[in-house]
């Protein structure tokens, strides 16, 4: 059985579709989301505030579900102290772009990021 041998052409197509790919996610990454103003936290499914990542601020999460201690410093969010078993929710990277979210699943807490900095937003800051 013979290999084909490819083409000039097929070479050509292949690095630009590769070209195009990077370009995209690199693009994604830098200017796709813009910089956020606010987190929403979200507890039991119940809205429980919004901060401004503008402000610094140490807020404390507590249901009954367990503890969670929310994070605002240099327009980003994270969270630094949880009691949940698996602790994932204390490695996820620090947020600060728009739709991106913190979760913690076993104590049902979810903190997302909304509103574009200098812009108008619906959100009301505590």
């Amino acid at each position: 059985m013979k290999q084909k041998k490819v083409k000039r052409n097929d070479r050509l197509l292949i690095t630009g579709l590769f070209a195009v790919t990077l370009l995209l996610l690199i693009w994604q990454n830098t200017a796709g989301a813009r910089e956020g103003a606010f987190v929403v936290v979200t507890l039991d499914g119940e809205e429980k505030g919004s901060y401004s990542l503008r402000k610094e601020a140490r807020i404390p999460m507590i249901s009954e579900n367990g503890y969670n201690l929310l994070i605002i410093g240099e327009g980003k969010a994270w969270i630094e102290e949880a009691d949940c078993p698996d602790g994932l929710c204390r490695k996820q990277k620090a947020i600060s772009r728009e739709g991106e979210s913190l979760i913690c699943l076993p104590h049902r807490l979810a903190v997302t990021v909304t509103g574009a900095l200098g812009g108008e937003t619906d959100a009301v800051a505590y």
